[in-house]
């Protein structure tokens, strides 16, 4: 089976609303939360509640930082490496990666190939998020993909993660939306007492349509090219 995972639901939300109803394919989504800590910890939990078999995955759905210039808004991130701001690296998982990208030709869904920098905060400025490329020359900035990749290759469970870019290197997060990306509630309530924020948070939503729409795309092309493999993989004796 094949688990897909994010730190926020809003990651998740639109393939979850496509396949709401479809119990015939089967397909596991989970939200493991933003971060170290939460990321292991429900990564943990979900790689010790079943046994896994030859053909199951970890899929990782995400909004990242851009940190190439090249990169805009709704761009999708096939890394090869997961970097930590130590220099030390995981390589991803041959057989994920070579699914992905041949699920993203297979429906002309256009890719990026741009490795992962893991932090431990949030990297909203222009000028941290410029520093970052000149030091790392990664394509993207977040703060779980090292963590869970980490513990998919302890537990040896195929691991693969696919950002599509919220903030491009050249955009910075208002101080006021970088706590608010995943509670929704929360950022309304701070629109009706500061009015004067609406016009950044309703960019944001834009802007956060254009990568969950990306997301969701290469999810459900994704999906459908691993249950036609799966379909013709011979069964083991």
């Amino acid at each position: 089976m094949l688990t897909v995972i994010a730190a926020l639901e809003q990651e998740l939300s639109g393939v979850r609303q496509v396949l709401r109803g479809r119990k015939s394919v089967p397909v596991d989504l989970q939200v493991i939360g933003v971060g170290k800590r939460q990321a292991q910890a429900g990564v943990g939990k979900i790689l010790d509640a079943r046994s896994w078999s030859p053909g199951d995955g970890l899929l990782l759905l995400g909004f990242a930082g851009g940190l190439d210039p090249a990169l805009k808004v709704g761009d999708l991130l096939l890394p090869t490496s997961y970097y930590r701001e130590s220099g030390a690296l995981l390589l991803v998982d041959t057989g994920m990666w070579q699914h992905a990208r041949l699920a993203a030709a297979e429906s002309a869904i256009p890719v990026v190939q741009g490795n992962s920098l893991t932090v431990e905060e949030v990297v909203a400025a222009p000028k941290d998020k410029k520093e970052l490329y000149r030091q790392h020359q990664v394509g993207s900035v977040n703060m779980e993909d090292y963590w869970v990749a980490e513990v998919a290759a302890e537990a040896r469970v195929p691991f693969l993660s696919v950002r599509a870019i919220l903030d491009p290197v050249h955009q910075e997060l208002p101080y006021y939306v970088q706590g608010l990306l995943g509670q929704p509630v929360k950022a309304a309530l701070r629109a009706t007492v500061s009015p004067w924020h609406i016009p950044a948070l309703v960019k944001l939503a834009g802007i956060r349509g254009a990568a969950q729409s990306s997301l969701t795309r290469f999810a459900l092309a994704f999906i459908k090219h691993q249950l036609a493999t799966a379909v013709h993989r011979p069964s083991a004796i």
